[in-house]
């Protein structure tokens, strides 16, 4: 009889565990790079514009963007928006999730955390 309660506790423990080990992973998952985009609306601070030829850089423009915002809608639409004026445009993510493309444009994510969206 011990030996079968002892058995019954020791299984017990391992169901146990394993629910509370899976039950955690799922805590731990970070968003999608698709749900952190639109996750709100993101404000712009500067653009930089950096011109090549033949893998050299020939020119870099930097101008502030103050004031205009950009959101993503999750269903491959978005604002781009300055004061009063707005404008919308279509976008799509890569299957890595690497990769944003806005207008037929592909650009790189380089960085996105909840308060930076950076992209090239």
């Amino acid at each position: 009889m011990k030996k079968i309660t002892t058995s019954a506790c020791i299984l017990l423990l391992l169901l146990t565990s394993t629910v509370y080990f899976s039950s955690c992973k799922k805590k731990d998952e970070e968003p999608s790079v698709k749900d952190r985009i639109t996750s709100g609306v993101w404000k712009f601070k500067l653009i930089t514009a950096i011109e090549y030829t033949n893998g050299k850089e020939t020119d870099r423009e930097t101008e502030d963007l103050t004031g205009q915002t950009i959101e993503f809608k999750t269903d491959g639409t978005g604002i781009l928006k300055e004061g009063t004026d707005s404008e919308t445009f279509d976008w799509t993510l890569s299957a890595d999730e690497k990769t944003l493309s806005l207008e037929g444009e592909d650009y790189t994510i380089k960085e996105l955390s909840s308060s930076k969206f950076s992209f090239f």
